[in-house]
């Protein structure tokens, strides 16, 4: 999993050509490799399809998928405090909670629980966002499918 994180991450880091906005929190920290100077954005990018993600799995009760995009989503905010240490860590943890609310809900297979710690989540984004300077940038609750080319639903083996 780390190996297919790390391709993805230099994927995205050699299609990284646009101009990001300034923040506080997109400093990389002194220690960070070469190959990690990836944008706070386009790793908020990465984040923001994973809770797209969530959002429809959970709404079609395919809780392998949520699950797994749980575990990504965990993955690339701890990835973005290591790389960015500017980023305050009430707000990594105020994430966090909602990632294990969420994940606890999927393991109950609990839509309603899942959807109240969805909402946790997205408020705990749009605060971070708030703090750094693009409280622009709001997220929501998706009301439009973006990944047309992906099956929402739970598998039947």
């Amino acid at each position: 999993m780390k190996r297919a994180t790390v391709a993805l991450l230099g994927s995205v880091l050699l299609c990284n050509g646009a101009a990001s906005q300034p923040s506080p929190f997109a400093q990389p920290s002194a220690s960070s490799p070469t190959w990690s100077q990836l944008s706070l954005g386009n790793m908020m990018l990465l984040i923001q399809a994973r809770h797209a993600k969530i959002w429809y799995a959970g709404r079609a009760e395919d809780w392998a998928l949520v699950d797994y995009e749980l575990g990504h989503i965990s993955d690339d905010l701890t990835a973005a405090a290591m790389l960015y240490s500017d980023i305050p860590v009430a707000f990594v943890t105020s994430a966090d909670r909602a990632l294990v609310r969420m994940r606890e809900a999927a393991k109950q297979k609990d839509p309603a629980g899942l959807q109240s710690a969805f909402s946790e989540l997205t408020t705990a984004c749009n605060t971070c966002h708030t703090a750094g300077g693009v409280s622009f940038i709001r997220i929501q609750t998706p009301t439009t499918l973006p990944f047309t080319n992906q099956h929402f639903q739970p598998s039947t083996r």
